[in-house]
């Protein structure tokens, strides 16, 4: 511009000054400290804490030398950092820079290796350094009329090879950086190509306090879990299977629904109200525990392995966990009334007592009343039936009038042993009578 307009001035720097103000929110100094999740403040999923200003405070996290570890030394770290960096066409393109730190750079790479004893770090390192060349390239004009060697600007060579973590993963190159942008290989995707298309998505699945889900703060309409390799597609779903705690370990009912996966970059949300619907008309507990064990596929084939999640309330119970297991029980100072929990001082416990124990004594009474009657109709039954049983009388042996009189009369022919009645040559043998008892 040769001339100013409306009282501008020709020359605008739009370098970033330390001494620019900066503005406040209207509402800066006078909203109480609040401690909220990442997502919107319209997820309802989420909880909102609000805690007193006066006992919020910083404290320092104290500096814990970890040293070297799992075989790595300085000269082997240093070495690993320069070989990665060095890689890279941006590298001496970047360190040509004045205001760029290649060697601060370098010390980053250092330093992680040595905190994580790992090199899986370096990538993150070297974005570092990107980043920190970058924001010279856009705020420093004159490197666009400076030249490199293969005769366009720094500028342009540095942004048309600016692609994310150099198209790699894992040290290994997925595709190739065209200007600025990956150009994956085949069966890879994602913006640095670090998605295996062929192979499932890989989840953290550590037993942590991010596998409870306390529903007396939170909804917990939905399951977080995070990892990696996931990328957009009409099958990426859920897979939320029931479980139960055998021996403090979640093992698999067999059972399970798919539900819709919401991508966010390295975590997934999975809704879960589908299957709490179905589990709370099947389920006759009064604990309120569900357990479940989540798994995430891209492509409705082939699924990552299983997060285990607890869904508790901890009005009524305490859950906690390690790597492999998971601990919940009734807490000690609360009574289940009718598939709640109260506090135990609480009128609805005193009440479930006295109830519990009035029907206790009446139950009681029932009971002896009843154990009374079976004995009377016992021993009514036993009189009876001895009542109607025969007695052991032995027959009684007589002779009939006429029999007698032949018999006793000695004058008579069958006194004599011969019969005086025609064709009868003995007297009839006596009757035998079974007297019934009178």
């Amino acid at each position: 511009m040769n001339s100013t307009q409306d009282g501008l001035s020709p020359n605008v720097d739009c370098s970033w000054k330390e001494t620019m103000p900066t503005c406040p929110p209207l509402n800066w100094g006078r909203e109480p400290c609040s401690i909220r999740s990442k997502r919107s403040v319209d997820d309802d999923d989420d909880v909102t804490i609000d805690a007193p200003s006066d006992i919020v405070a910083y404290v320092e996290e104290p500096i814990i030398d970890p040293g070297w570890k799992n075989g790595w030394n300085e000269t082997a770290a240093e070495d690993a950092c320069n070989s990665y960096f060095s890689e890279s066409i941006l590298f001496d393109a970047c360190s040509s820079i004045s205001n760029v730190n290649a060697s601060s750079a370098i010390s980053n790479c250092i330093v992680n290796i040595r905190i994580a004893g790992t090199d899986e770090y370096m990538a993150d390192s070297f974005e570092l350094f990107k980043t920190q060349c970058m924001n010279e390239v856009r705020t420093n004009n004159s490197l666009y009329s400076e030249m490199s060697a293969n005769g366009t600007s720094i500028a342009q060579l540095i942004t048309k090879n600016d692609c994310p973590f150099e198209c790699k993963y894992n040290g290994v190159k997925n595709g190739d950086c065209v200007e600025g942008f990956c150009n994956c290989y085949a069966g890879f995707t994602g913006e640095d190509c670090r998605v295996n298309m062929t192979a499932p998505p890989v989840l953290a699945t550590e037993m942590s306090n991010d596998s409870l889900c306390d529903t007396g703060m939170r909804a917990c309409n939905y399951i977080s879990v995070f990892g990696e390799n996931f990328y957009i597609s009409n099958d990426i779903k859920c897979r939320i299977e029931n479980a139960e705690i055998i021996d403090n370990k979640i093992t698999s009912t067999g059972s399970y629904i798919f539900t819709t996966a919401i991508m966010e970059n390295m975590e997934i949300r999975c809704s879960t109200k589908a299957n709490r619907r179905r589990r709370k008309r099947s389920t006759t507990g009064t604990s309120g525990i569900n357990v479940y064990l989540v798994s995430v596929t891209n492509n409705g084939v082939e699924f990552s392995d299983s997060v285990p999640v607890v869904m508790f309330d901890s009005s009524c119970n305490t859950c906690t966990t390690t790597d492999t297991y998971v601990f919940c029980q009734l807490r000690s100072d609360v009574c289940v009334l009718n598939g709640a929990c109260y506090v135990e001082s609480s009128s609805q416990c005193n009440v479930s007592s006295d109830t519990t124990d009035s029907d206790t004594f009446k139950l009681r009474i029932i009971g002896v009343v009843i154990s009374v009657l079976l004995v009377l109709i016992i021993f009514i039954l036993v009189i009876k039936w001895c009542g109607k049983k025969k007695r052991p009388v032995s027959p009684m042996e007589y002779y009939t009038d006429e029999q007698a009189d032949i018999y006793f009369n000695q004058n008579s022919a069958f006194g004599n042993g011969e019969s005086s009645v025609p064709n009868r040559k003995v007297l009839p043998k006596p009757v035998k009578l079974n007297v019934k008892p009178w």
